[in-house]
């Protein structure tokens, strides 16, 4: 199975499209992000959204514990 050299270039521009692609060039999440300050303020909410769902993993495991060695 040989892949012509068409093939390599479209994956080669493909790559490099993609690997210099930021997050304020995305068509769906740039405008949440196209700011300094909005950027900012999403971080901290995905920060906090991040250590309420290790807070729930860490109550689901307490629960589960509790359950089966009860």
């Amino acid at each position: 199975m040989k892949i012509s050299s068409e093939e390599n270039e479209l994956k080669l521009l493909w790559k490099q499209k993609n690997s210099n692609m930021s997050i304020e060039d995305d068509l769906i999440l740039g405008r949440f992000f196209d700011t300094p300050e909005k950027k900012a303020k999403w971080i901290a909410r995905l920060r906090i959204a991040y250590i309420i769902w290790i807070i729930f993993v860490i109550i689901a495991f307490i629960f589960l514990a509790w359950y089966f060695l009860k």
